[in-house]
């Protein structure tokens, strides 16, 4: 359940039932991202598994912009299912590979990981979400 009462300053407070974290919004919105977020339905765009979206070894995928622009940066973050990061990368070019290992270089668990890649091309930055499951 998320609520958004008013705080005792007048702002926004953004809180959820499930956390203990409360964060205080301004009255006013914040000017739009820069980075452009296609629809899900355009399947044509977005990551592209090259090794399958359930691995017992390596991840491998690309990032496919749309108007075929050229993929000049990619920055990958993946996260477990309680949201912590275990693996971030930026690199040039438009392919990502993890060796399912987190940060401190140990196997990551079986599950389900969420991938989240901002990617910046010629004609504009665009972010993609996809999931990939790990089963050794």
């Amino acid at each position: 359940m998320i609520g958004i009462p008013k705080g005792s300053s007048g702002n926004l407070v953004l809180f959820a039932k499930w956390s203990d974290v409360f964060v205080e919004l301004p009255n006013t919105l914040p000017a739009p991202s820069p980075i452009r977020d296609r629809q899900k339905s355009d399947s044509r765009y977005g990551i592209k598994f090259t090794s399958g979206n359930v691995v017992s070894q390596r991840a491998e995928f690309t990032v496919i912009l749309p108007d075929n622009d050229k993929v000049l940066e990619v920055k990958a973050k993946i996260y477990d299912n309680t949201g912590n990061a275990v693996f971030e990368k930026t690199q040039n070019g438009a392919s990502v590979s993890w060796n399912l290992t987190n940060a401190a270089g140990r196997n990551v668990a079986n599950g389900t990981y969420l991938i989240v890649v901002e990617a910046r091309g010629v004609k504009g930055t665009y972010a993609y979400s996809a999931k990939v499951g790990v089963r050794r």
